[in-house]
């Protein structure tokens, strides 16, 4: 299989797997590498094509970049951790460190809460949709690959995984 190790600042060191390495190799002998939650990689050579993941990286970015006062038209809702806000705040007394977020739960799509998913930049919401479309295609292929190699009817793994639906 085909891992490299890259430093990441933020993050230490994450192995980096092939899609197609993945999908060449018998999943049985290397599951337990990725089943534990503990556990972060990254995938290259997925198919989604650079300029969807970098439109991606610059309409969240560019989200960030606005006021405190815009940002906060999509605010989390308390008790709640989808929208905007911040991680893990549990009181006013506690001291924080900071750390922005915006977490939305796009699927499945009838129970998608666009209020979260800003306007602004104007493309956000087209650029979203078209990552989670490209994204889900992955996730697909790699769930079929698991299940083929464990013997599953992927259809049946989907369904337990409740990704049936389509975007």
């Amino acid at each position: 299989m085909e891992t490299k190790v890259v430093s990441r600042a933020f993050a230490g060191s994450l192995p980096i797997d092939s899609v197609q390495a993945l999908a060449s190799k018998n999943l049985k002998n290397i599951l337990s590498r990725y089943i534990r939650p503990e556990i972060e990689f990254e995938l290259i050579n997925h198919g989604i094509a650079d300029d969807v993941i970098e439109k991606m990286k610059i309409d969240t970015q560019e989200f960030f970049k606005f006021p405190l006062e815009e940002k906060m038209a999509y605010a989390q809702l308390p008790n709640e951790i989808e929208g905007y806000g911040q991680t893990l705040v549990r009181s006013t007394d506690q001291k924080l460190d900071w750390n922005d977020m915006l977490c939305l739960f796009p699927l499945p799509v009838p129970l998608r809460n666009i209020r979260f998913w800003p306007t602004n930049p104007p493309s956000f919401r087209k650029t979203f949709d078209k990552y989670l479309t490209e994204l889900h295609k992955v996730t697909i292929y790699l769930i079929k690959r698991i299940a083929k190699n464990l013997g599953i009817d992927p259809k049946m793994l989907q369904a337990f995984l409740r990704m049936e639906h389509k975007l």
